[in-house]
């Protein structure tokens, strides 16, 4: 069954740290459109409002809008000044940039290692540099893009490792518009170090390391066990689901899941973490004791699975938001689930602000503030109205239509989640991905729902597969089979699916900030009023299409 947030219209929607977050996020725009400027006098303005909003509480209390104003303006300020202090502290100088590309000896220290395949001797992802020679000292502290050779078979690199490598030193040119360098840019890398070879580990990572990496090349090969030759593709398919390995599946199958608007399937993100918590609680519930010992077991298997996984910022955020939820469940406070994910904005930002202008934050937050926000008050509009039977009550209900009633509600319940989520990340997947794919509200209704089986029937199959037994594994990849069915036979309708290319870079981000800000407005008055006030938020959307983007069909 699917459970859909609730809105209820008495309570008021309250979040407190709103008044944080939003100027916060408007501080850090400004300063990027600032950079790299100084941060003094910006500093200098907002301690002006601090002192400003002392006086405000202290002799004009009656006056409230008044410290509201000083109080907003200082959050500003703050986020402007750190972020031109932290961030402008890593940009290279244009003179830098501009030199020619040079062989160097570096220290890397790893921090994400990207998927590669399994014979591959090539090893690329992002790090810090720890060491370099006197005539680069200027890069020590910066991250890099690397791409470099291992030639030490059963000595891998993994994340934590700190290298030593012989490379070649490239600047990263602000004209290359392809998305991977956009990324590489947004997250304040500016040099990629590839054409080399790593000497050796200087530093290794430590044990609990080496112990998530193990974990996860095992959990792959049991995953795998029992494939003959014509089941590689959906044994493929379960490693990503499972373990986020996108390097698993074919190019052109990975391709069609794209243009399908389905690589969130293949992404260890909120689907999944939820996917994963939901089987903890169920199977954790069977164990007698406190609820708070029920939820520490939960986030502590819960983290360690997002640690075997990479540990991708994706599955950290989710991890993030999931530990929030479950302390404001906890605690028993009304509206948890708004309140907690504004928290874990907050505290995203506060430690790593640069993550704002990360695609995979930004989808992330708009998909889930969405299905809160609208898909909540949507799914009980359509549950009520178009209710098989409605005008019988349950006791006067047979078992066949008691049963049509409950399908129809997970229907309609998930049909809603499914509109919510492609309306906020339609605009920024058009940008990352290429592609806008309506059709994809009525598909990922049937793959989500199938996902949450086949992830868990993995998870099942794993003690099996460990004594031999791959009966799960098989059932398993009949549900994918089914899935990669569905992909290969919906993307063929159409007008279900298109290609896309955005006219404006900032016109993504702005829409899907337009369209949370309608649904933040109205959240209110949409389980209540109109139908018609549903269509409102959508119309941004609708804005960005016809004007924003230009569509072809999908091939």
């Amino acid at each position: 069954m699917i459970r859909i947030p609730e809105i209820d219209p008495v309570v008021p929607l309250r979040a407190p740290l709103l008044w944080i977050l939003l100027p916060w996020i408007a501080g850090l725009v400004a300063a990027d459109i600032l950079m790299p400027h100084d941060f003094m006098p910006v500093f200098a303005i907002g301690l002006v409002f601090s002192l400003a909003g002392i006086w405000a509480v202290t002799y004009q209390q009656s006056a409230r809008w008044l410290w509201a104003f000083f109080f907003i303006g200082g959050v500003f300020c703050l986020s402007a000044t750190s972020y031109l202090q932290v961030e402008g502290s890593h940009k290279t100088t244009s003179s830098l940039l501009d030199l020619p590309p040079r062989e160097l000896v570096f220290d890397i220290h790893i921090e994400r290692l990207f998927d590669q395949k399994n014979d591959s001797v090539k090893f690329s992802g992002l790090g810090h540099v720890r060491w370099t020679p006197d005539v680069r000292r200027d890069l020590i502290g910066k991250r890099i893009y690397f791409r470099l050779a291992c030639k030490n078979q059963g000595n891998e690199p993994i994340e934590g490792d700190r290298i030593r490598a012989l490379g070649v030193l490239y600047p990263i040119q602000d004209g290359d518009d392809s998305s991977f360098t956009r990324l590489l840019l947004t997250k304040g890398i500016q040099y990629e170090f590839r054409r080399g070879e790593i000497s050796e580990k200087v530093v290794p990572a430590s044990a609990f390391a080496h112990f998530c990496r193990n974990s996860n090349r095992d959990i792959e090969k049991l995953l795998r066990f029992g494939a003959e030759p014509e089941d590689e593709l959906v044994a493929g398919i379960a490693v990503a689901m499972l373990l986020g390995k996108k390097a698993a599946i074919p190019r052109d199958q990975k391709e069609r899941f794209i243009l399908a608007g389905a690589m969130h399937l293949f992404a260890i993100s909120g689907l999944h973490i939820a996917i994963v918590a939901g089987l903890l609680i169920l199977l954790l519930r069977l164990i007698p004791g406190p609820r708070w010992i029920e939820t520490g077991l939960m986030l502590t298997l819960l983290y360690l699975y997002v640690q075997i996984t990479g540990g991708t910022p994706s599955a950290q955020r989710a991890f993030i938001m999931i530990a929030f939820w479950k302390a404001s469940d906890i605690s028993g406070r009304r509206g948890g689930a708004f309140q907690a994910l504004v928290t874990s904005a907050v505290f995203v930002l506060a430690i790593d602000p640069g993550q704002f202008w990360d695609k995979g934050f930004q989808l992330s937050y708009a998909v889930v503030f969405s299905i809160i926000l609208y898909g909540g008050p949507l799914g009980q509009r359509l549950q009520v109205a178009l209710r098989p039977w409605r005008f019988l009550s349950d006791e006067e209900l047979s078992g066949h239509r008691k049963a049509g009633v409950q399908i129809c509600h997970w229907f309609f319940g998930a049909l809603a989640i499914s509109i919510a989520a492609t309306l906020a990340s339609s605009p920024l997947a058009a940008d990352a991905f290429g592609v806008f794919s309506p059709g994809g509200i009525l598909l990922n209704v049937f793959l989500v729902f199938l996902a949450i089986g086949a992830i868990w029937l993995a998870v099942f199959s794993l003690p099996f597969g460990a004594c031999g037994f791959d009966f799960l594994h098989e059932i398993d990849w009949c549900i994918i089979r089914l899935m990669n069915f569905l992909v290969n036979f919906f993307i063929k309708i159409p007008g279900f699916f298109y290609r896309a290319e955005v006219e404006a870079s900032w016109a993504p981000a702005i829409t899907s900030f337009a369209y949370l800000g309608v649904c933040l407005a109205l959240a209110r008055r949409l389980p209540s009023s109109s139908a018609l006030v549903f269509f409102a938020a959508p119309a941004c959307i609708a804005f960005f299409v016809a004007f924003g983007a230009n569509l072809s069909l999908g091939n």
